[in-house]
């Protein structure tokens, strides 16, 4: 997303800029199934870990299927009319080329998933402007959020229309879920598979909650245990 926000976005960061975000990213780590500690903090901290893991990946077969499946914008588009189906497809190479332009080389040969030079140059004005464009008017903003991510809206638009927050109280995560009482996630991650485990073995039944099914093609199927289903 840095590398999307500098090339597409606002700009380079400053250093003190860029380590400010790697650290407010080790926090949002804790809203994940992430372990913070885990999580470099610092910009010497991130690309220390790529040296460290760059030498031990590799590309399966489903790894490659997930890429394919991220590349693709139309997934998180709605359904076109006949007559804008052109327009969508348009889009979508648009959005593909860019996202592929912000990869390393390292990681485009690893993948398979690359594109001539030409194209990384090309494709950066287009979609310099029309982000610029979407920033600069909150509706329209709001708009391409409503279509592909509707479930940040209620949460983002108070932000993208300035409106001044209710209180000025800042939480930790741990906070937070201390004073709300909200499970840590990866606590929950756990107990939501325990309940899927029971849900299919115990009870015969199919997984049920949004978003697990369409991801088993991706991710594999849910019901696999140890290798075994």
């Amino acid at each position: 997303m840095l590398k999307a926000y500098e090339m597409y976005g606002g700009g380079k960061l400053t250093p003190e800029e860029e380590n400010r975000y790697w650290a407010e990213c080790a926090i949002a780590a804790e809203f994940q199934t992430c372990d913070p500690n885990d999580v470099p903090a610092t910009s010497d901290g991130v690309r220390a870990y790529f040296e460290q893991m760059c030498p031990h990946l590799a590309v399966s077969e489903a790894a490659l299927r997930m890429m394919d499946h991220l590349l693709n914008a139309k997934v998180v588009l709605p359904p076109a009319p006949p007559a804008l189906k052109p327009a969508v497809e348009i889009i979508n190479w648009f959005l593909r080329a860019g996202t592929i332009a912000t990869m390393p080389r390292w990681m485009r040969r690893l993948s398979g998933f690359d594109q001539p030079r030409i194209v990384d140059i090309g494709v950066r004005p287009v979609l310099t402007l029309s982000f610029g464009i979407i920033n600069r008017i909150p509706r329209l903003k709001l708009a391409v959020a409503g279509l592909i991510a509707p479930s940040m809206v209620p949460v983002a638009a108070p932000y993208i229309l300035g409106v001044a927050p209710r209180s000025t109280e800042v939480l930790t995560p741990a906070e937070a879920r201390r004073r709300y009482g909200y499970a840590k996630p990866a606590d929950a991650h756990r107990e939501l598979r325990a309940k899927q485990h029971e849900r299919l073995f115990g009870e015969g039944k199919p997984p049920s909650d949004d978003g697990l099914i369409e991801s088993q093609a991706y991710l594999g199927q849910l019901g696999l245990v140890n290798g075994r289903s």
